[in-house]
């Protein structure tokens, strides 16, 4: 009889909060596969494009890191603007931002350069990192299977 295989989403051990630790490991999983996916690439895959002025697998990884900064600076720091170009100017004995579950559920307020107004919490900015970083390791998903066809000897 084969092994059964367990695919099972549980809290890791160690945080205050398992709502918290099961964001921290979905989102330490999703890099450990992004990684896993993308090292290695030489700039040549790096720089490919299907056809002109579409992604390359470069620009999105480079717009992944520039996406997390900001949105860590605005939705979880609350800033009114992020400042990417400085970061991230702490220490390692700095880095880790203590939060509290219930501050997941607190509402932050960014006026939008076209004057409306976007209300979002905590909780919200956690998983749009997730779901941000995951659809645009789909997308590089696709231009490494895109670029391997359009290379492909023809027979």
């Amino acid at each position: 009889m084969p092994p059964t295989l367990q695919t099972l989403l549980e809290s890791p051990p160690g945080f205050g909060s398992e709502t918290v630790g099961r964001f921290l490991w979905q989102m330490d999983e999703q890099r450990r596969r992004l990684l896993a996916d993308t090292r290695g690439l030489t700039p040549e895959v790096l720089g490919w494009q299907s056809a002109p002025g579409m992604n390359t697998i470069g620009m999105l990884l480079a717009h992944i890191a520039y996406a997390e900064n900001h949105l860590a600076q605005v939705g979880l720091e609350g800033k009114a603007t992020s400042d990417t170009r400085s970061a991230i100017g702490i220490s390692e004995e700095e880095e880790g931002m203590p939060l509290a579950e219930s501050d997941l559920a607190r509402e932050v307020r960014r006026r939008r350069p076209d004057g409306s107004e976007r209300v979002f919490n905590v909780g919200w900015v956690l998983y749009h990192m997730l779901e941000h970083e995951a659809g645009h390791h789909a997308q590089i998903g696709l231009l490494r299977h895109l670029r391997r066809i359009a290379i492909a000897p023809r027979s």
